[in-house]
């Protein structure tokens, strides 16, 4: 009865930031390298490309990332560019960033009308419009998500509890 749950949605930077200045006690996240922090890994997200119906990409099986090259992109700020980040780091590319959004929704619809690609993780591929195709890459591309926190050590009774569940359920997940 004393314990108090509070959901966040923030970016992969603001979880970071949230833990660092505790404004939070766990993140649930992408993997992060921090100083002070730590991170537990719990399942790997694979990396997709989504484009419209009508876009060259969508008769691909899977997309080389070097076919990413002079493409035509919705981009997120820097600070939610995690999933580009990783791409880039198995083969670098180079897009022709045509919009900038502050959302997924909004490339999504974006990417709906047509308006260009979009680099998403296979998590947020669940509910795309009809006319959007999601592709894998040819390059085995993924983030790791897990859980972000100060220190292990200092955890709450509860929020170790939570812990063990998450795991529970991620290793569930990763079984099938």
């Amino acid at each position: 009865p004393i314990i108090q749950i509070s959901l966040n949605e923030l970016n992969s930077f603001d979880v970071v930031s949230h833990l660092k200045e505790n404004m939070i006690d766990i993140g649930f996240t992408s993997k992060f390298s921090e100083k002070g922090l730590e991170f537990i890994p719990l399942f790997r997200d694979p990396i997709r490309l989504i484009v419209n119906k009508e876009h060259p990409f969508a008769v691909y099986d899977k997309v080389p990332i070097s076919a990413l090259n002079g493409c035509e992109f919705i981009m997120l700020p820097p600070e939610g560019q995690d999933l580009i980040t990783v791409v880039k780091k198995r083969e670098r590319f180079q897009a022709a960033v045509k919009f900038h959004v502050h959302s997924d929704i909004a490339a999504i619809s974006m990417v709906a009308a047509n308006l260009g690609a979009y680099i998403i993780s296979d998590m947020q591929c669940n509910n795309l419009p009809d006319n959007v195709v999601k592709k894998e890459f040819q390059e085995d591309v993924y983030r790791v998500m897990g859980i972000g926190m100060r220190n292990q050590k200092s955890i709450s009774p509860a929020l170790r509890e939570l812990i063990n569940i998450a795991k529970s359920r991620a290793a569930c997940t990763s079984d099938r």
